[in-house]
């Protein structure tokens, strides 16, 4: 390879916080050392429907679509494996109905562990590997010129993981898997006591962000008042000024007619059908009409009290 590589260690796992780890030792303290079946008996309800669709499936003997692989594949009895899965699971389902916590399966098979408002999903599940097989004879038949002779598939390989799928607060671990260091059936009291510690600490941030999303919205309110204070404000000084404005132009008015009546020669004039003292007269009455002292001036602030934020819509 042309590249270089650089290989780099691992990061060290972020160290738990002193409350998430004084919670973790309290579930494990509630929950007694969790011991996994040789058999499946009295499996868990989860676990029986499982057991009972795939019976029925095998009776049906068609192809059902395998979600963890992916494509159809023709039902068969439970593998080994796939009896060790539902074995651990029938003891953790159980064990967390023990600690008062609801499971329930969602329509896409996936597991649900909750405990007052708070939820976990997780699963259990093979690890995946991808290999090549052999075409069939039909997809041979269908191969093209320069298609490759295989086809790559997704298997399930011995090694099984318990997995959260999601968060889980204060860094707890979300992943266990078998490996040099024992099997998952030596991990599940501690995936167990992970759980249980969980939710009080979900419960707490969740409260925590709760809180903090009231004091947003507490503050946010506070400023649209705030805003509609000044815009408020604005609009009613808007006001002041056309009424300024219009004592302004009727005073300008008034004395434009002053003048005017010192002007015109002759009064009796006739514009229009009327004299020019009636106009003289007209001009006088509407200035002021127009002037917003010419009566009550308190009406000025009845006014400006009549405005709203939506008054003026320019803006």
């Amino acid at each position: 390879m042309a590249d270089p590589i650089s290989i780099m260690p691992v990061p060290p796992t972020r160290a738990a916080e002193p409350a998430v780890e004084k919670e973790l030792a309290a579930a494990r303290d509630r929950t007694k050392a969790l011991q996994v079946a040789e058999l499946l008996v009295r499996p868990h309800p989860i676990i029986a429907g499982w057991v009972a669709r795939r019976e029925k499936e095998i009776r049906k003997g068609e192809q059902v679509y395998d979600r963890r692989l992916k494509r159809l594949v023709r039902p068969s009895a439970f593998t080994p494996q796939e009896r060790r899965r539902h074995r651990m699971l029938d003891a953790l389902l159980k064990a967390l109905e023990a600690q008062k916590i609801l499971v329930t399966e969602g329509e896409r098979l996936e597991l649900f562990a909750t405990s007052g408002r708070e939820r976990i999903e997780f699963q259990f599940r093979a690890k995946l590997q991808q290999v090549r097989r052999p075409l069939t004879a039909d997809e041979q038949r269908w191969r093209s010129s320069g298609d490759k002779d295989y086809k790559l598939e997704l298997v399930e390989t011995d090694i099984l993981i318990f997995e959260v799928k999601g968060w889980l607060p204060g860094g707890l671990r979300r992943n266990w898997q078998d490996g040099r260091k024992g099997t998952v059936e030596m991990m599940v009291g501690d995936i167990l006591a992970t759980l249980v510690a969980a939710f009080p600490l979900m419960a707490v941030e969740r409260e925590q962000r709760e809180k903090a999303e009231e004091r947003r919205r507490i503050e946010a309110q506070r400023r649209y008042e705030l805003e509609q204070q000044r815009k408020l404000e604005e609009n009613r000084f808007r006001r002041l000024l056309e009424h300024a404005g219009r004592w302004r132009e009727a005073e300008l008015a008034r004395s434009f007619v002053a003048a005017l009546r010192a002007a015109i020669p002759d009064p009796t004039v006739v514009i229009e059908d009327k004299l020019a003292s009636e106009w003289l007269d007209w001009a006088e009455a509407r200035a002021t009409q127009y002037d917003p002292l010419a009566s009550d001036p308190l009406d000025v602030f009845e006014s400006i009290a009549d405005v709203t934020n939506w008054t003026y819509r320019d803006r």
